[in-house]
């Protein structure tokens, strides 16, 4: 039963293999297109000031030097942490060691990173009814708004900034990582 299962599938990779072959297209092109926000790297002429997000990989590069390829991302050095892009968004990844009295600086390092006209809109703690100390904020910049209809992306100005700490018991530990994410708008 599982033999003629495997071999169904094997035909249909195998076609969809060779129609993408004799169109002339890669077979994955037209999901990578797709897949791939904010993969432009040419900056638009545009007044646009921010320290990370909304910025293209090459206006990244001009910041903070030529980033290193990680697991399927490219991450640069921000103040000694690494910088993760991850198509419209970013993430700051803290290593285990963060000495503790720089514990309470992630909000400032992670807001440092929103554009110039960023309004604060508001905060709210995730996790469960027992341990809910994973905090998250809400922002909103026109500017990030504009660079999004500028470069073809469908996504307005809103970042929502997630922390994420290492779970101690009940207690929380020590910061982990710090999600910048920009809010796609629906179709």
């Amino acid at each position: 039963m599982i033999i003629p299962v495997c071999a169904a599938i094997l035909r249909l990779s195998l076609l969809a293999l060779a129609q993408s072959f004799f169109l002339g297209t890669p077979p994955m092109a037209v999901a990578q297109a797709s897949d791939r926000p904010c993969a432009e790297n040419i900056a638009p002429a545009d007044d646009f000031q921010s320290t990370g997000i909304g910025l293209t990989s090459d206006e990244l590069v001009a910041l903070y030097g030529e980033g290193e390829v990680g697991q399927s991302l490219i991450f640069y050095d921000f103040q000694g942490l690494d910088l993760y892009k991850d198509g419209c968004d970013l993430i700051l990844s803290f290593p285990p060691d963060w000495a503790a009295d720089e514990q309470k600086h992630e909000f400032a390092l992670a807001e440092s990173l929103l554009p110039a006209d960023a309004e604060y809109a508001g905060s709210f703690a995730r996790g469960t009814a027992i341990w809910t100390e994973q905090s998250a904020s809400l922002w909103r910049s026109v500017s990030l708004a504009e660079r999004f209809a500028q470069i073809g992306e469908n996504r307005g100005g809103e970042i929502l900034i997630l922390y994420t700490y290492e779970k101690v018991g009940i207690e929380p530990g020590p910061i982990q990582r710090v999600e910048l994410r920009t809010v796609e708008l629906p179709e």
